[in-house]
């Protein structure tokens, strides 16, 4: 049965792809079944939730939940789509969630036997479900974005509101972020920078700090807001490209990055990461208007070098 839905839900998305005007977006929306798809995620979230115990009897709820998303992703890949999506209060059900809050601990190296490595797990660890339930989630921030600009408020503000309902996560990850951490953790750190750098503002920064009429959502939003703030420019001396870092992640002990191919898919993402928090940093200081001077110092200056925190050495 869960073979039918992934397989019917993989139908749908190439139909999507395939149609130009968007006729069967519009079907799906008419129809119900868009809303239908999102408040579904909402009711597998305990499904999902007991996927992440290491005692998990199936992983079907998984392949199901990555098929909705992929589905979703292909729906908001036009503008028009991505506003149907935000109707339906997708963000909304995504940041209502409780699995996203139940990120694994972060292993600080990598291990020292190929057969410990969590690609070539024949059952996927508990850290790789976790991150093939987050992917998704962040890849729709970032295609909701994009389809509908960084000018776009409404949007920017839902994806905010998404990362700073699961702020406890996201903490978790720039707190734990280093340049030798293993592939798939580094993947996962430049998801979350990418879009916590684009969905970033002067606007989403006022309206963050003015709140909403709760005082005590208000506070921990605003908290955890300052919190993000504060770790993603952490990372910027943790991401310096320098030829010390390169030959370190070039060099690394662990087997699996002896292979060139990964060595160069390592570097990319660390550089990608880097360029994120550079955006960060530069929409941070940036303001709304053209007309309006910067007025935010977000770097305090020093006359000490940068240490770039090596989690291979201090963990």
């Amino acid at each position: 049965h869960d073979v039918c839905k992934m397989l019917a839900l993989s139908c749908l998305d190439l139909m999507v792809e395939l149609d130009p005007h968007g006729h069967w977006i519009s079907f799906l929306s008419a129809r119900g079944y868009l809303k239908f798809l999102i408040d579904s995620l909402l009711a597998a979230d305990s499904e999902l939730v007991e996927l992440l115990s290491p005692a998990a009897m199936t992983l079907r709820p998984l392949y199901v939940y990555e098929s909705k998303m992929a589905l979703l992703c292909r729906v908001a890949s036009t503008p028009s789509g991505a506003e149907l999506v935000l109707e339906q209060n997708c963000l909304a059900s995504l940041s209502t969630m409780q699995v996203f809050d139940s990120h694994p601990d972060i292993a600080p190296r990598y291990p020292q036997s190929r057969l410990n490595s969590m690609e070539l797990d024949f059952v996927p660890s508990v850290s790789s479900r976790y991150l093939q339930l987050l992917s998704p989630a962040l890849a729709l921030c970032q295609t909701i974005i994009s389809s509908l600009g960084v000018e776009n408020q409404s949007a920017v503000s839902q994806v905010m509101h998404f990362l700073l309902s699961h702020g406890d996560m996201v903490t978790q990850v720039l707190r734990c972020g280093s340049p030798f951490l293993q592939l798939n953790y580094l993947k996962e750190l430049q998801q979350l920078t990418a879009v916590i750098a684009r969905a970033t503002n002067q606007e989403v920064v006022r309206i963050t700090r003015e709140g909403c009429g709760d005082k005590s959502l208000m506070l921990e939003s605003t908290s955890h807001f300052h919190k993000i703030q504060k770790l993603m420019l952490a990372l910027l001396g943790r991401f310096v490209l320098s030829e010390t870092t390169l030959k370190d992640l070039t060099s690394s002990a662990d087997p699996d990055r002896s292979d060139r191919e990964r060595r160069a898919e390592v570097i990319l993402t660390f550089m990608q990461i880097s360029g994120n928090l550079v955006m960060y940093a530069r929409n941070l200081v940036s303001s709304s208007g053209l007309d309006k001077p910067a007025t935010s110092v977000i770097l305090q200056p020093s006359l000490l070098e940068p240490n770039i925190i090596d989690k291979k050495e201090t963990s």
